[in-house]
Formats: structure tokens, C-alpha cells, sequence
């Protein structure tokens, strides 16, 4: 996972200094170590401004303020679980901006597959809305275990996934 991250720089590090006509040398943290005393030497400006607070000088960062939708259970059991699992893909998407709109999606798949299984399973067990006025307690025991089967088979295809 960490891996995939360091790779990334790597990659993006490498993209970089091809555009600019450098070449340093080594692999791994020398090649950025070489990379950033490139940058140094050579007075190349990153278009990053500082802000200084005492004796440190702090990047002025900003994320996107996009006005996304609260999550539902799947959106935010898919953030746990990346989390505490998938930390580089977490930490990606989270830069990208690509983390909210995922769980977003996974949150709204996640719902329709269940509502979709409950049905399918009611369907096949012949369970009908006259039975839910009849014997309303058996109606309730069955939608609920329907519903538990259908939301155990979701978190492992689609938000443990």
C-alpha cells in the first residue's frame, strides 16, 4: 500500500524532472534527495506560497470545498474500511478528490443491491403485503433476516471489496 504511493511520487517526481531537463541520479529517496538539491541549486520556483508563524514557515494548502452530500451506512462503513485497510488508496483518492464521490457511489449501490435482494428473496419465499396485515410479526422476522442475508452478501461484494 505504502508502496503504491511511493511509486506514485516517483513517477510524478520522474515525469517532472523530464519536462525540465534534468538529470539526477540514484533511485528511490536518492533520486528525490538529487531531485530536490536539483531544484535548490537551480533556484526553480514550485508556485507554492508560505505562511510564516513564529519560527516555521507553513504551506498554504486549501482542499475543495464541494458541497457533497452526506454519507449514508455503506458510504461510511467504505471510509472505515479504507481507512484502517486500504491506506495509500485512501490517502490517493483523498488527495485527488476523487475519496467523496466514490463513497457517494458506493453508498448508492450499495442500497439499491440490498433494496433489490429483499425483494428478490420476499419474491422467492412467497412473502406478500397481505401477509404483512395477516401475521404482521412473521412478515417482520422474515423481511428482517431477508434484509441481514442480503446486507451480509453487500459489505463482503461491494463495500469490503
Amino acid at each position: 500500500m505504502l508502496a503504491e504511493a511511493e511509486d506514485e511520487i516517483l513517477a510524478r517526481t520522474t515525469e517532472y524532472i523530464q519536462k525540465i531537463g534534468a538529470q539526477p541520479k540514484g533511485g528511490g529517496k536518492e533520486f528525490i534527495a538529487s531531485f530536490l538539491r536539483y531544484i535548490r541549486e537551480n533556484d526553480i520556483k514550485m508556485n507554492i506560497t508560505y505562511t510564516k508563524k513564529g519560527d516555521f514557515c507553513y504551506p498554504d494548502l486549501a482542499y475543495s470545498k464541494n458541497d457533497y452530500p452526506p454519507l449514508g451506512k455503506y458510504g461510511m462503513l467504505r471510509k472505515t474500511y479504507l481507512q484502517e485497510h486500504r491506506k495509500a488508496l485512501f490517502s490517493k483518492m483523498l488527495l485527488r478528490d476523487e475519496l467523496w464521490p466514490h463513497l457517494l457511489e458506493v453508498d448508492e449501490q450499495a442500497h439499491a443491491m440490498v433494496e433489490t435482494m429483499v425483494a428478490q428473496m420476499a419474491k422467492a419465499e412467497g412473502v406478500t403485503e397481505s401477509m404483512k396485515s395477516t401475521n404482521p410479526l412473521c412478515w417482520v422476522g422474515l423481511m428482517n433476516s431477508f434484509r441481514s442475508a442480503a446486507e451480509e452478501i453487500i459489505l463482503r461484494e461491494v463495500v469490503y471489496a
